[in-house]
């Protein structure tokens, strides 16, 4: 009973620590809007004791577990990703009906992006409000990426490419975001090499802080957008 307890009290431990002590991430991928997609890279927590590698592309996944630096085991989780996806294009087969099919238009992957660039200006305060924030919970070691835009429409696309630039005033000297555009097709594809450490407590200590006000917003919007569908219908 006594080395139960002991184990029992040193996972308790571990998961405090986990959730306490900083955590650092770093990371390689490259992918886009054409389903093409590859990255690898660790999540470290309690300062580097414990990690998670992952390695990951459209054809095969795969953990690893360290301590410290040293892997103790790695292991597919593949079979377990390809029967979850199955498992989710079921029920979503299942829950469209025949006359939703016909009816609703199918939406381009790019729909929610093109969105939120034609509200660039709106979104780019709500990310300057947001950066103060970020700066406490996060230490940017470094974050490159290049980023290739193509919405379908020239304007929206330039605005785009605009809104990226702009946002870089607002990112650490250690990190930079590089946008081309491309106005033959509609793509989003890009590449990033990324490392950061996540301080907890300010994570915590912010949740706390905007956390109910973000919730009871969030309610409060989607309130209002199911009363407009239904004042419509």
């Amino acid at each position: 009973m006594i080395p139960v307890l002991i184990i029992m009290g040193f996972a308790i431990l571990v998961l405090l620590a986990s959730l306490l002590m900083p955590v650092r991430i770093r990371g390689r991928g490259a992918g886009g809007s054409d389903g093409d997609f590859k990255a690898d890279g660790s999540i470290h927590v309690m300062d580097g004791v414990l990690g998670l590698g992952f390695n990951i592309n459209s054809e095969r996944q795969r953990l690893s577990l360290y301590i410290f630096s040293k892997q103790l085991f790695s292991f597919s989780i593949t079979p377990l990703v390809k029967k979850a996806s199955k498992r989710g294009g079921k029920k979503k087969a299942e829950g469209v009906t025949e006359k939703e099919t016909i009816e609703k238009p199918k939406k381009s992957k790019l729909e929610g992006l093109k969105k939120i660039f034609s509200h660039g200006r709106e979104y780019l305060n709500y990310a300057k409000q947001a950066m103060s924030v970020v700066r406490e919970i996060i230490r940017f070691d470094m974050v490159i990426a290049h980023v290739t835009l193509g919405l379908g429409n020239p304007a929206l696309t330039g605005m785009a490419t605009g809104f990226i630039y702009a946002f870089n005033e607002f990112l650490p000297a250690s990190c930079s975001i590089t946008p081309s555009f491309d106005f033959t097709r509609e793509i989003v594809r890009g590449d990033f090499n990324i490392r950061l450490k996540i301080h907890m407590l300010a994570v915590w200590k912010n949740l706390y802080r905007y956390g109910p006000t973000g919730i009871k917003t969030y309610l409060n919007r989607k309130r209002k957008n199911n009363d407009a569908v239904t004042q419509e219908a």
